[in-house]
């Protein structure tokens, strides 16, 4: 999971330390890291799967500790509100992983913020757009 959100990060990042710095490219890529970590993010079972394979490769148990479901006393007339996870995977895919993803993308998405911003309020200035956008249009820009 780390590898691939590290790994589109990486792309970025070379993108912005290159001499030729080109802010739309690199905040296209953000957006694709952006969109990656979210295709990650809803394919939780893709990932517990790839972890399974890497657990049975590197011969470490896949065991989760069973613990007794804690429940609290129903009364005759309650509906019963008392709903618990059945499994630790469940428990983990809400207590851990959705909250790690939701903070990464989070954090993405407010860090460059005003990257995109900036790319939107000067992309008239960028010379392939420029060229290709009418005199009336570039001034409506500015």
């Amino acid at each position: 999971m780390w590898e691939q959100i590290l790994r589109s990060l990486r792309i970025v990042s070379k993108r912005l330390q290159n001499i030729n710095k080109d802010l739309e490219a690199a905040s296209n890529m953000i957006q694709m890291a952006v969109t990656s970590t979210q295709d990650i993010r809803d394919n939780y079972q893709h990932i517990l799967n790839i972890s399974k394979e890497l657990y049975k490769k590197w011969n470490i148990p896949v065991t989760y500790p069973n613990e007794r479901k804690k429940q609290a006393v129903k009364y005759f007339d309650e509906i019963y509100g008392d709903r618990r996870l059945n499994t630790n995977e469940d428990n983990f895919k809400v207590q851990i992983f959705f909250p790690v993803m939701d903070s990464v993308l989070s954090q993405l998405v407010a860090r460059f913020k005003g990257t995109h911003e900036v790319v939107e309020t000067f992309s008239f200035l960028n010379p392939t757009s420029f060229l290709s956008k009418t005199e009336k249009e570039v001034v409506n820009a500015s």
